[in-house]
């Protein structure tokens, strides 16, 4: 590996964060499996490199961790334990919503942040909000149904910038 032949000397300290169940790199030939074998390539005389789970989620109630945890379960691994709340987490509540459409979807996600974005005077709120799609492709249509519905749109990343004309030419 690449990264063996790079590091691997004994005054080299070297560290990987990553979820093998993440592998939004595998279009640029990253796998999973290489932080799984982590620990074994990069062995010491005293055994295995040490595996630190990052498990504590400091952003989302219980509610939330409960139904993740459930929705990851079959992909668990040796290296990937179940979420944990932070301390003072609240119980959260969890909303689920299946509509026909893509449009449906994106004007019912926007009617929802629309809702609690506002106050009840009709003023904005100060509260802030992130949808995330399961693809590019969606961008477009939650774009179009938050602006529907009077809500200010800013998208991060590469993605979203592909789809604003001024890049798009």
């Amino acid at each position: 590996s690449l990264l063996r032949s790079l590091f691997h000397h004994p005054s080299v300290a070297l560290t990987a964060v990553g979820d093998p169940n993440q592998s939004i790199y595998g279009w640029r030939g990253a796998s999973a499996t290489t932080l799984l074998r982590f620990p074994t390539e990069f062995a010491d005389p005293q055994g295995p490199a040490q595996v630190l789970p990052l498990s504590t989620s400091w952003r989302n109630d219980e509610a939330i961790l409960a139904a993740a945890n459930v929705t990851a379960a079959p992909l668990a691994t040796a290296h990937v334990r179940p979420l944990t709340a932070r301390a003072g987490a609240g119980v959260g509540s969890l909303t689920v919503v299946r509509r026909e459409t893509a449009e449906d979807e994106a004007a019912h996600v926007a009617a929802w942040i629309a809702a609690r974005w506002r106050s009840p005077s009709g003023r904005r709120s100060g509260r802030t909000a992130a949808v995330l799609c399961r693809r590019r492709s969606a961008f477009p249509i939650v774009m179009e149904a938050l602006r529907e519905a009077g809500l200010p749109v800013e998208v991060v990343g590469l993605g979203g910038l592909l789809t604003t004309p001024e890049v798009s030419d």
